[in-house]
């Protein structure tokens, strides 16, 4: 089944076109030719701040190194990973600081290496160390346990908000194969594994957090070089699903090459994976290389020039059916304007990061024509 949808840009202007086939058991979505929006006037989607967490005029201790992950309770209350500094940072709905726990290590209430965090059904946090270790810690700062569950593969990964009963942990085994394992939010130990394709060419201890989101069910996986998102079906592990854009140049991935100090790599192009607005729309983040096709050529022979790299970031605004409606494109720039997307809160409020021009967390009301 093929559907076709008119872009915008006038008469001459490519028709934008989205199909639907069959394939293999799944369902493969492809969009081409889609509007770039470059003046966000031109868009039928708005953001409008309502909020800002870390920012310049909070006290000393509220100040964010490196967010890695971020979650949002019931009351607006934000609750920051920061992991260059090893602990948790929690703020009010106003943006007030409330507190902040944690240290560098490997001991109770320590973080080494942590990559996710979740808000569990009774309120409290749940962090996903390197290690595979889980930490449970209260709303309100306080470590209580920690839990390494006995049939963890999972070496490097992303920690995801499911459903109140499971989370889910993506990321790479010791074999350096895909793989995702669903987790118990009461017991914590895994209940489900099913390997995913992540398509990773670098070395583990390099290797970024993978870029997934899990939803109803639903676990959205991107690749790490090209435009491919691939669903799977959680309570069975089989992928269901792709949405890809054949014409998405510049999605590289990463390079890697051999120069006089020893192994380099360089990230020219990364994508997200969906986060859902109420109302249906999905929003997806990219930023692509532009004139790279071949990135280990540029690390190995031009890494002096790996400054001279031009990035831009785009972020697709999709239906629920993921047909394209256009992409918002910043020139220049790894970052959409508005931030790196987080999560959504209850309310429908959109979070995101921002690391210029220092680590903060914003709030934005979404409106789509």
């Amino acid at each position: 089944m093929a559907t076709l949808f008119a872009g915008c840009g006038g008469s001459d202007a490519p028709r934008a076109t989205h199909t639907v086939e069959e394939e293999d058991d799944r369902r493969v979505i492809s969009n081409t030719n889609a509007p770039v929006w470059e003046d966000p006037s031109e868009a039928p989607i708005r953001f409008e701040q309502t909020g800002s967490f870390g920012a310049e005029d909070a006290p000393p201790e509220a100040l964010l190194s490196e967010v890695a992950d971020i979650a949002v309770d019931d009351n607006g209350n934000v609750y920051v990973l920061d992991r260059n500094d090893s602990r948790l940072v929690a703020f009010d709905a106003d943006g007030g600081f409330r507190w902040a726990a944690g240290r560098e290590g490997q001991g109770p209430g320590e973080f080494q290496f942590p990559s996710g965090l979740v808000l569990l059904p009774s309120g409290g946090l749940l962090v996903l160390q390197m290690s595979g270790r889980l930490d449970v810690w209260s709303a309100d700062g306080t470590y209580e346990r920690s839990h390494t569950p006995a049939d963890m593969q999972v070496r490097l990964g992303s920690l995801l908000k499911g459903t109140d009963a499971t989370a889910a942990i993506v990321g790479v085994d010791e074999e350096f194969e895909g793989l995702a394992q669903i987790v118990s939010t009461e017991t914590f130990e895994v209940v489900h594994t099913f390997p995913v394709d992540v398509r990773m060419n670098f070395p583990l201890a390099y290797g970024p957090i993978m870029r997934a989101r899990y939803k109803n069910d639903l676990l959205y996986v991107a690749r790490q070089s090209g435009y491919q998102i691939d669903t799977y079906d959680v309570t069975t592990g089989e992928r269901i699903q792709q949405i890809t854009q054949p014409d998405a140049a510049g999605m590289v991935g990463m390079g890697m090459g051999q120069i006089e100090q020893g192994t380099r790599f360089y990230q020219f192009s990364a994508l997200g994976a969906p986060l859902y607005l109420s109302g249906g729309t999905r929003l997806v983040s990219t930023f692509r290389a532009e004139g790279v096709d071949d990135p280990n050529e540029w690390v190995q022979e031009r890494a002096d020039e790996l400054g001279t790299v031009e990035h831009h970031a785009f972020l697709d605004v999709y239906d629920e059916d993921y047909r394209l409606q256009g992409r918002l494109m910043w020139s220049a720039t790894r970052t959409p304007g508005i931030g790196q997307l987080a999560t959504i809160g209850p309310d429908g409020a959109l979070y995101t990061t921002r690391t210029d021009p220092y680590p903060h967390v914003r709030r934005y009301t979404v409106s789509v024509e």
